[in-house]
């Protein structure tokens, strides 16, 4: 299974370098503009489209839906990059 704890390196490797300096110059209200491209990516990568794989995600927290856990690994992964 994949790993949330992975995520960061798993989006290096799909994230060219210039992108990754894009995503973490984007303002936190424009993280939205990822949820077709990086976030499709998470949610195909992590297999949130299957019920079962998901519950083990959220089984602590309230987002219950694959584009709203994808989200939510988005932004955390902007703030962790930016400190």
């Amino acid at each position: 299974m994949n790993s949330p704890e992975n995520l960061e390196e798993y989006v290096r490797e799909i994230m060219s370098k210039d992108d990754l300096k894009d995503f973490k110059e984007t303002s936190t209200d424009d993280l939205l503009m990822y949820h077709h491209g990086l976030g499709t990516e998470l949610r195909n990568h992590y297999n949130l489209w299957d019920e079962e794989e998901l519950k083990k995600y959220i089984s602590e927290i309230e987002h219950y839906h694959p584009d709203d856990l994808s989200y939510m690994w988005i932004v955390n992964l902007h703030r962790k990059l930016n400190n």
